[in-house]
């Protein structure tokens, strides 16, 4: 990339700190579409002379780095931009940091799948087996039909339609 821009390391780190949301508060807009991708990467201090909250006396490089960027939809991009006064450099920063940190996985999240889980959402004849090698899921056993966990929504349908009860 060229000093007018930022390097596709910084944008890629950019939207994979994301989750794939806009930075701006309560906005649920997703940066990627299937394989589109409909997010802007923000300048908190402007990247031109007469853009909004431009700093002069900041060099290229801290221009386009990574502190200075924020990932936003484009109706959040013009909302910051038109108003610079309620959305000054350390209210950006803030936002970047507090939007990063609500975005970042728990180290102590629990996988989606689990014995526990298979075994409440098929018939108790059914079995989990994890393989050694693969580290994958199977069933192996004589599970007839798989049955909805009572706890989703859907699951009254469901029973109705596809187990027949």
């Amino acid at each position: 990339m060229s000093a007018n821009s930022p390097r596709t390391s910084t944008i890629k780190r950019l939207f994979a700190l994301s989750g794939n949301r806009c930075a701006f508060p309560k906005c649920t807009a997703p940066m990627a579409i299937d394989e589109t991708l409909v997010g802007e990467v923000c300048h908190i201090k402007g990247a031109k002379p007469g853009s909004a909250r431009h700093d002069p006396a900041q060099s290229p490089e801290e221009r386009h780095a990574f502190a200075n960027l924020i990932l936003m939809c484009p109706t959040h991009h013009t909302v910051v931009d038109d108003d610079e006064e309620s959305y000054p450099v350390d209210r950006l920063v803030r936002l970047k940091r507090d939007h990063e940190e609500q975005a970042k996985p728990s180290p102590t999240a629990k996988p989606i799948v689990s014995r526990k889980s298979i075994s409440k959402t098929f018939r108790p004849s059914a079995k989990a087996a994890v393989s050694r090698r693969t580290r994958s899921m199977q069933i192996t056993s004589r599970c007839k039909r798989p049955m909805a966990p009572v706890r989703y929504p859907a699951a009254k349908w469901w029973r109705s339609n596809v187990s027949g009860k």
